[in-house]
């Protein structure tokens, strides 16, 4: 393969991060162009030899990374109409090299992306320290929200007056864009893949470790009877990644016996804040201790080889203490491999270096335990500190086998290698020859979730009655062999349908014109259920003999970052396991979903409604079409889907989101137009009037008219669909004054773009608190004063208390 690579640091100019790059690709079998930067910011100041037949240098001289930005992205385009690329690669450090891949990918949207994440672009607990936890300006609410927001997702944070705040927001926006749409990622260790993807899932996903290439390094001979016992730091450290416990160590260790330390000597080359300089001469340990200036990148290769022991010294954060205080493994650890040294690590119990120098012969320490320390020091002048050095597992480092193992991932990411699907276990399923639910399943890049997916609803003990229908919707990754592997394992239960992309619309289409169940629900592909909650609720509904033409069963978000769930429950008075009358319920205050519905197939069929094709947000569609010919509904308790909502490339996402307005838009003046003609039930048309001025209608004017930045786009799309509503149903286009003050305001104004740029809320009612949440604590306090005294079941017993009880509802139902 010819692949172009983007990356700022790479040789002649020497960085860990050039080092670690030029080691990987000089060793792989294919041909890189690597457009870096001749800028001499954040090098060691030194050069290295390039001497790689497979690589071909493209310099750019500036220290203007946006101008290198523009410069890569030229070159690429130059060269690509010539000899076209196979792949394009970006190396994040800086990280401002995955805006090259995203305007190349806006021109050539077909190529393959690898980027490589050495380190984390959106949480870097450096960053983090220094901007939010070190910060004199913000609360602590304000950091804890900050925090929470750069794992989990929040509100926006880009025009926060804090400047590290919009940057830090700044990276996660460039992190987010590399995992949803690289198509491979590449980390160094598994520590640092789970911090940055939490539990979100990529096809693709590969760990190269660094490597080390000792090629030219002379090997010292044996260390003399008498001579001292070198231990050696080579690279750098900080206030947080600091040598002062290895300091106070050797002072402890001469405290305690002298004659040990004189068989000790440290050499510590590279940068050394001036305050371990100060330290070691406050404390007289100059002679044990040397502090030597940097060295070019051979120089300390042969120092390492030249060393009795080695040091590597990690910084320790204390919201990664499940990891050891870091996510981080340094590529100078690799170096060390090359060598035939015992390692001496002070690093958190777990972490990515505790394990590899474990493993590959050495000894950790937690910083604070110093007196532990001084003892192996000392264990170590006197030579009984015997540690046996891992040559199988060093090895594994060696640059050509990590190349090697690099090129297979790759190419086996990017589909040069036949994809094989398998499982250690399957379990057994009992066909029944009718099916009770036909589950669809949309599948769409969701090679990473969807064994997850099926194989909840295959574990089930109801899964023999189940009709599993998967629609592979023209999907470019391996959804279709996972899919297929389960129809060859569960001929009877599980059907696959492949057909060319047409949207979600489309696969729900497709599966309802071949469900057989005689109820039909849609589990999308990265989402999973409760195999002992459906299992629970079919079997209810079987024995009691419930036939309801809607089932609206509760369930659970699940946070994906760290796993924390989110419980949605029916919120009326309505029993849970009883068919009720929709047209003469109050259901104004519930919310059916597409994780908590269940429709009678036949029912949906005869409605004759398809979704739309090729457009985001017709869940809308498929769960508002069909109330006008619902008769009947039961609620169930069961928490029976599982929701996955986290990720940066979902639909309600609020950047993307934004990106498809047009989409939002046209499914819902399709809503509001058919819901305005069709004859329906009291119950049916309460429900959807609630619906539209709770839900439906509200996120569409906060899309105009609070979160698109541009006040004159979003001033206009506002003005259009507000015109729109008016002539379709004009008691929506009431309720919605009634309800928003910020829609009021921006009415009165003729939706002045100015208007709307004040505007922070739609909701914004007395003393400052949202109207709406207001009326609901009203409607709450009604409820509970007549459920818990007497007095108050007597007056709402009443016609006019009744009539109050209905108006605080309904005024609840605008939040």
């Amino acid at each position: 393969m010819h692949i172009f690579v983007a990356s700022w640091f790479f040789p002649p100019l020497t960085t860990s991060e050039a080092n670690v790059a030029y080691k990987l690709l000089s060793n792989s079998r294919h041909q890189y162009d690597v457009c870096s930067s001749l800028s001499q910011q954040w090098t060691y100041k030194h050069e290295s030899a390039l001497n790689a037949d497979n690589i071909e240098p493209i310099l750019v001289q500036t220290d203007d990374i946006d101008e290198w930005v523009e410069r890569a992205v030229a070159v690429f385009r130059e060269r690509h109409a010539e000899r076209p690329y196979d792949a394009i690669m970006t190396r994040t450090m800086p990280p401002e090299s995955v805006l090259v891949a995203a305007k190349i990918r806006k021109e050539f949207p077909d190529i393959p992306w690898i980027a490589s994440l050495a380190d984390p672009i959106a949480k870097n607990p450096y960053e983090v320290q220094d901007i939010v936890w070190d910060s004199r300006t913000l609360s602590m609410f304000e950091k804890h929200a900050v925090a929470n927001a750069l794992s989990s997702g929040g509100p926006k944070w880009n025009k926060h007056p804090h400047p590290g705040v919009r940057h830090l927001f700044r990276m996660k926006q460039i992190e987010d864009y590399a995992v949803v749409n690289a198509t491979v990622l590449i980390f160094p260790c598994n520590a640092l893949r789970s911090y940055v993807l939490g539990e979100r899932r990529r096809p693709g996903t590969v760990i190269v470790p660094h490597s080390f290439d000792l090629t030219g390094i002379e090997r010292k001979p044996g260390r003399g009877q008498h001579d001292p016992v070198v231990l050696t730091f080579l690279g750098h450290s900080d206030a947080k990644r600091s040598l002062e416990p290895l300091v106070d160590a050797v002072a402890l260790l001469r405290q305690q016996d002298p004659e040990a330390v004189s068989h000790l000597r440290f050499r510590f080359v590279g940068n050394v804040p001036d305050r371990i300089q100060t330290i070691v001469f406050n404390k007289m340990l100059q002679n044990i201790i040397t502090i030597e200036p940097g060295v070019d990148y051979q120089t300390s290769l042969q120092l390492a080889q030249d060393s009795d022991w080695l040091i590597h010294v990690d910084a320790y954060f204390a919201e990664l203490k499940d990891t050891g205080g870091s996510v981080f493994l340094a590529a100078k650890i690799a170096d060390y491999m090359g060598t035939e040294r015992p390692i001496l690590a002070i690093t958190g119990k777990g972490s990515p270096a505790d394990e590899v120098v474990r493993r590959a012969g050495g000894v950790t320490f937690d910083a604070r335990r110093v007196a532990d320390i001084a003892a192996a020091l000392g264990a170590i002048a006197d030579g009984s500190m015997k540690v046996r050095i891992n040559r199988e597992y060093r090895d594994q480092f060696i640059a050509a086998t990590v190349a090697k193992h690099f090129d297979a991932a790759m190419e086996r990411a990017l589909g040069l290698k036949d994809f094989v699907f398998t499982r250690t276990w399957w379990p057994s399923v009992s066909q029944s020859p009718d099916k009770f639910l036909t589950v669809c399943v949309p599948a769409y890049k969701v090679e990473p979730y969807l064994d997850r997916c099926l194989f909840s609803l295959v574990n089930s003990d109801v899964a023999g009655e189940l009709e599993i229908i998967v629609v592979n919707d023209g999907s470019p990754d391996h959804s279709r062999e996972i899919a297929d592997a389960y129809e060859q394992r569960y001929p009877g239960t599980v059907r696959v349908i492949t057909k060319e992309n047409g949207g979600h619309g489309s696969t729900i289409n497709a599966a309802l014109a071949a469900a057989t169940g005689e109820y039909f629900r849609v589990v999308d592909g990265d989402d999973w259920v409760d195999g002992a909650s459906l299992t629970k609720l079919v079997r209810h509904m079987q024995r009691r003999n419930m036939h309801p033409d809607l089932v609206s069963s509760d369930y659970y978000q699940v946070y994906i970052d760290d796993g924390h769930t989110v419980e949605w429950a029916k919120a009326g008075e309505t029993p849970y396991y009883k068919v009720v009358d929709f047209a003469d319920a109050d259901l104004s205050m519930e919310y059916f979903t597409m994780a908590s519905a269940m429709f009678k197939t036949n029912m949906l069929r005869d409605t004759g409604f398809k979704l739309q094709e090729n457009t985001f947000y017709v869940d809308v569609e498929y769960l508002l079409f069909a109330i006008p010919y619902v008769q009947t509904v039961m609620f169930a308790p069961e928490h029976v889907y599982r929701y996955a909502v986290g990720n940066p490339d979902q639909s309600i996402n609020e950047r993307v989101f934004l990106r498809r307005y047009d989409h939002h838009d046209r499914v819902i003046r399709r809503m509001v137009t058919y819901m305005s003609d069709k004859d329906m039930g009291e119950g049916q048309r309460s429900y959807v009037e609630s619906l539209f001025v709770r839900h439906l209608l509200r996120s569409h004017y906060l899309l105009s008219l609070i979160w698109d930045t541009d006040k004159k786009r979003g001033a206009r799309r506002a003005k259009e669909f507000d015109q729109f509503l008016a002539h379709e149903n004009a008691p929506l286009h009431a309720a919605m004054a009634v309800g928003y003050r910020g829609v009021r305001q921006a009415r009165l104004s003729g939706f002045s773009p100015k208007t709307v740029a004040r505007l922070k809320s739609l909701e914004t009612g007395t003393r400052g608190q949202p109207l709406p949440r207001r009326l609901r604590h009203l409607a709450g306090a009604a409820a509970r004063f007549a459920a818990r005294t007497s007095l108050g079941q007597v007056l709402i017993a009443t016609p006019l208390g009744q009539r109050f009880k209905q108006e605080a509802k309904r005024l609840a139902g605008l939040s």
